[in-house]
């Protein structure tokens, strides 16, 4: 989640006549905190030029890959065999989540840090996902 402009600022100062960057364009981009200040070249894709595409994953199960394939251009797949082990539950607020017996044996990923400090109180594990 560096800003593009670090990136871009590593390159210079390295002296490099080229540069190779491996990421995904999907993942989270990375989010100004500073109120009043504009930045510019935060877009690493307004800046780079993307000659090829890799979409194929080691990490994500065949169940994930199924859900995140659809949100890109040239699919996605897996080489992971892992499979039937999530579960997608959407909320709103801690009161309309539906909590089970043993549910603290699953993993919770959620946007914010609030987020997830309540459902830790509650016993239950939690990360961030940015």
């Amino acid at each position: 989640m560096l800003h593009a402009g670090e990136v871009l600022f590593a390159a210079t100062q390295s002296g490099a006549n080229e540069v190779i960057l491996i990421g995904d364009i999907n993942q989270i981009p990375f989010i100004n905190r500073t109120m009043n200040i504009e930045t510019k070249y935060h877009n690493i894709t307004e800046i780079a030029t993307i000659e090829k595409t890799l979409n194929t994953t080691y990490r994500c199960t065949k169940s994930t890959t199924a859900i995140l394939s659809k949100h890109y251009k040239q699919g996605m797949k897996t080489t992971n065999n892992v499979e039937n082990e999530l579960e997608i539950q959407h909320f709103s607020d801690l009161e309309s989540l539906k909590l089970n017996p043993g549910q603290n044996k699953y993993k919770f990923l959620v946007f914010k840090q609030s987020e997830k400090r309540e459902l830790n109180k509650l016993g239950l594990k939690a990360s961030t996902i940015h």
